[in-house]
């Protein structure tokens, strides 16, 4: 399942203190994930201060919070690589509450440029 963030943005924003070499990017969007309704996304990511992933890439780290709009959430995180302004991670919904307190998604991010689609390998409810 292919779920598209729209208006998503984001942009550069400080780097949480331990990781003071790095480069880091917040921001979010919204959706309609099925079975489970519409959703607010916030995320960071880290990147720069990673192991080397190759192609002239750089090791990303991704952490935030899918909130319901009846404030149910789960935090997401993930791992992979930021390349120019393509970005490409893991995804595991995890520590979840409320309506999302039974929620589980595994897939992978895809950032291009700030537009963020998330494919859903693996979601139960």
């Amino acid at each position: 399942m292919v779920v598209t963030f729209a208006q998503s943005a984001f942009g550069g924003t400080a780097c949480p203190t331990d990781h003071p070499k790095a480069t880091c990017y917040s921001g979010g969007g919204s959706a309609s994930i099925a079975g489970v309704g519409h959703v607010t996304l916030d995320r960071i990511a880290v990147t720069g201060d990673g192991p080397d992933p190759g192609n002239g890439c750089d090791y990303a780290e991704t952490t935030g919070t899918l909130t319901a709009d009846d404030g149910g959430s789960a935090t997401l995180s993930g791992s992979g690589k930021l390349c120019g302004a393509d970005a490409t991670y893991s995804l595991e919904l995890v520590g979840r509450s409320g309506s999302l307190a039974h929620l589980h998604a595994t897939g992978t991010i895809l950032n291009n440029n700030g537009a963020e689609t998330w494919d859903i390998a693996t979601l139960t409810r």
